[in-house]
């Protein structure tokens, strides 16, 4: 039906669309099923409805939406568009089916803004591009979309949070963090800088303004492989002999403090056991 009405008149959709509207009166005379108090139609009337509804958005206006955005994408590299006749599909009169209104063109600006705004809240850059888009659509297509309106950013930030999601490892080593102010303080400041980045509750949320909640599932990801990575160091750093080797002394030093009373771990004897395994860890690479 969508390939057929490129090449056709835009009314031969809709002399299909009556024909599937044909089933209608039959299913609303049906006298053996109950009909709804409120509607005063049958049960097999609404199924049918539903059924000619949702694979006409998938048959055909799905196909639409998809070639539309890829003629935007197209256009805003400068690239030739995909189809000279696609307007006429936006521009056409609504469609009826079934008792039921549905307009192309509506249906095309609900499907590029939902896309625009999602594509925008994981990577906040290409909104120039999106920009660009929208202005092409309304100039070719005579499509009105709606700007997200996504702040660009946030003087008291700080820190972005996917600078941090693009690069965990270096923010892992280059930060501490803070307990008593719940927030992460930069070791040490870059060369030529004058202060000390920090990352707190208000850069977060912040930063949830600026690139929306989609992150969230992008950092529960990197948060997790990380995680994933570093347990799986730990197991082979534990199973190595050496450490091994140097845990076993430390039991069994301990094992005799206690035979004789003494159930207490020095400080003392905890650094100089921590120096040893930092120096092993060296050694192994890990």
């Amino acid at each position: 039906l969508y390939q057929s009405n490129l090449n056709s008149a835009v009314s031969h959709t809709q002399l299909v669309l009556t024909a599937f509207s044909d089933p209608e009166r039959i299913l609303k005379q049906v006298r053996h099923i109950d009909r709804d108090v409120q509607t005063g139609v049958t049960p097999c009337f609404i199924g049918y409805r539903n059924f000619v509804l949702s694979h006409l958005k998938e048959e055909y206006v799905g196909p639409i939406c998809q070639m539309i955005e890829t003629d935007l994408r197209l256009a805003t590299s400068g690239a030739k568009g995909v189809h000279s006749r696609l307007r006429k599909l936006i521009i056409s009169t609504p469609l009826y089916v079934c008792q039921t209104k549905l307009d192309v063109k509506s249906e095309v600006e609900k499907y590029l803004e939902r896309t625009f705004y999602d594509l925008c809240t994981l990577n906040l850059n290409d909104c120039n591009t999106y920009t660009e888009m929208r202005s092409i659509a309304n100039e070719r297509y005579g499509l009105n979309l709606a700007d997200p309106y996504l702040p660009d950013g946030s003087l008291d930030q700080g820190v972005d949070f996917m600078d941090i999601l693009r690069d965990l490892d270096s923010f892992i080593a280059q930060y501490n963090y803070n307990l008593i102010e719940q927030s992460f303080v930069e070791r040490r400041p870059e060369r030529g800088a004058k202060y000390l980045n920090t990352m707190n509750i208000k850069c977060l949320s912040a930063s949830f303004k600026q690139h929306g909640l989609g992150v969230v599932s992008s950092a529960v990801n990197v948060c997790y492989k990380l995680l994933a990575r570093k347990f799986q160091l730990l197991t082979e750093f534990f199973a190595d002999d050496n450490m091994n080797s140097l845990l076993s002394r430390e039991f069994r030093w301990f094992d005799n403090q206690k035979n004789v009373g003494n159930n207490t771990y020095p400080f003392a004897r905890a650094s100089i056991f921590a120096q040893e395994v930092k120096k092993l860890e060296v050694d192994s690479g890990n």
